[in-house]
């Protein structure tokens, strides 16, 4: 009897231990996600803010300016846009969700580049992905072989504004 009572107390301290192990555990892979998270939800933060302040300064541009249709439906848009980034940013739980935030940005700045188009009597732009090494350099123009040393050559974007070092940094090797 004795020997059965020492054998359920061992399995019971064994169940315990595996317990408290499961849930350290647990906690670890969740503090490992949050620190994943955050970095990625701060990005998308200031990318969002960073498309807030272009649609202050087009507001700035355009104002006491009547719009044509197309002009008003692409400042439309580029409102619906800010405020559906707002809202997919606040709902990132995991970091490959900040894919969504990106493409609803991608889509407001190509609708802020169709507003200044359209007011200045442009051409639309050619609907191009944003600059490869910072979105809010805005649309890219031209395709640039790119690859960090070591590394296999991958195509980047490279805007009409950006830098002459903005294709080059850090210390890439550009493609033949």
């Amino acid at each position: 009897m004795g020997g059965l009572i020492v054998l359920v107390v061992l399995v019971l301290l064994v169940v315990a231990a595996l317990l408290v192990v499961r849930h350290r555990s647990r906690e670890a892979a969740a503090q490992r996600a949050a620190a994943e998270l955050a970095p990625v939800t701060k990005m998308a933060f200031e990318d969002v803010t960073a498309l807030g302040v272009e649609l202050q300064d087009l507001d700035l541009e355009l104002a006491g300016r009547q719009l044509d249709t197309g002009a008003t439906a692409d400042y439309q848009r580029a409102l619906d846009t800010y405020e559906a980034a707002k809202t997919s940013a606040d709902a990132i739980t995991r970091p490959e969700q900040v894919r969504d935030v990106t493409q609803i940005l991608d889509d407001g700045r190509y609708a802020v580049a169709c507003v200044r188009a359209r007011v200045a009597g442009d051409p639309l732009p050619q609907r191009r992905p944003a600059c490869f090494f910072d979105p809010r350099h805005g649309l890219s123009v031209e395709d640039v072989p790119f690859a960090p040393s070591g590394a296999p050559s991958a195509r980047s974007r490279r805007a009409p504004w950006t830098p002459s070092g903005c294709g080059r940094a850090p210390s890439p090797t550009r493609a033949r």
